[in-house]
């Protein structure tokens, strides 16, 4: 008989199926700051993870609340492994089993996939508020906004190592925003 049992934690399996607002939102903040993961060795097929410095736990209990998630949030202490000191920091985090129903959606609608740090696709919406609303999710994970008072500019930069998301990104300003864009090492910078 074995000392596992098994917990069973629900959420809006349908949250990502009708893009609209929140959840495009949600789904540029994903496509930064989380992971759609397959533990095929433990028998749980797909992972859905959002993880944030702990500061910034809140963000993870807003996103509990809109997916309607029943289980846990997280913190755990990581070193970063690409740092020469071994800087440390606590970061909080939700993880979402059984996304197995959601996988297709995330994959065709919100371009989310595992492994997606150089194939991150852009979503497939349809209309420019949509297409904001998960501009602004995505600037909250990966993004900048920084002023310079005596030059009287405003910076934006976001971050990816995907082509096709930063590609996205500067044809959704030329479209929509009249400012000056600059590309420069996986980030696009507007001024």
């Amino acid at each position: 008989r074995s000392n596992l049992r098994q917990i069973t934690h629900t959420f809006d399996h349908t949250f990502w199926n009708m893009p609209n607002p929140i959840n495009a939102y949600w789904a540029g903040e994903l496509a930064a700051d989380g992971a759609l993961i397959n533990f095929k060795k433990k028998n749980i097929t797909m992972v859905l993870q959002l993880a944030v410095a702990e500061s910034d736990i809140a963000h993870v209990y807003e996103f509990k609340a809109a997916i309607k998630y029943s289980g846990p949030i997280k913190t755990y202490d990581h070193v970063c492994s690409l740092s020469k000191y071994g800087t440390k920091s606590r970061i909080s985090y939700i993880r979402i089993c059984q996304m197995w129903k959601c996988v297709d959606v995330l994959r065709d609608t919100w371009g989310i996939v595992p492994n997606k740090t150089h194939r991150l696709a852009p979503p497939k919406l349809d209309n420019n508020i949509l297409r904001l609303c998960y501009l602004i999710g995505y600037i909250d994970g990966d993004g900048s906004i920084t002023a310079d008072y005596n030059g009287g500019t405003i910076n934006l930069t976001i971050a990816s190592s995907s082509k096709q998301i930063i590609e996205w990104f500067e044809a959704l300003f030329e479209e929509i925003f009249p400012f000056r864009l600059r590309a420069r090492r996986g980030s696009l910078i507007m001024e």
